[in-house]
């Protein structure tokens, strides 16, 4: 099972927008967002059933702190082209 995604953005007027440990990080948009209206960590749950999954090994990249200053749009569409590039198509649980 693979998803690529992002918890933040860079706004239009060029502000850093990211979701906070606790407050909307990405632990929060993993357990508490939503696909197809149904809660992220239900449908975590009954993907690992019907695909025998036992566990799930999350990863991820800090893209803004005192050390990195990365768009995390950039950062994810690098990522998926670089899985493009070996798979010849995009993760299935993306929507691309």
């Amino acid at each position: 099972m693979v998803y690529i995604g992002r918890s933040g953005r860079i706004a239009k007027d060029g502000t850093v927008s990211i979701r906070k440990a606790g407050i909307g990080g990405i632990k929060d948009r993993l357990i508490n967002g939503k696909r197809d209206g149904i809660l992220m960590r239900t449908f975590w749950l009954q993907e690992m059933i019907r695909q025998d999954i036992e566990a799930l090994d999350i990863y991820w990249y800090v893209t803004i702190d005192e050390k990195y200053n990365d768009n995390p749009t950039e950062v994810k569409e690098a990522v998926l082209d670089i899985y493009w590039e070996i798979y010849g198509e995009g993760p299935r649980w993306n929507r691309v």
